[in-house]
């Protein structure tokens, strides 16, 4: 299955009811983020810091370099 979604890691042990509740929940983020609101940049800043979290513990982001 192709998708764009960074899936949990808990993503095999999940029952079809949580894997749904987990889209759901990612697709209102994601259109959260793309209105111009405060929202989009409490998500905009999550973001980063995760991806600055990711650099300190040596891993490297690949979705954000393509």
């Amino acid at each position: 299955m192709r998708h764009d979604y960074d899936l949990p890691p808990e993503w095999d042990g999940m029952d079809d009811a949580a894997r749904s509740r987990w889209l759901t929940q990612e697709r209102c983020r994601r259109q959260a983020a793309a209105q111009d609101t405060v929202s989009s940049e409490v998500i905009k800043e999550e973001r980063e810091n995760f991806v600055v979290e990711l650099n300190d513990e040596g891993w490297l982001y690949l979705k954000s370099k393509r």
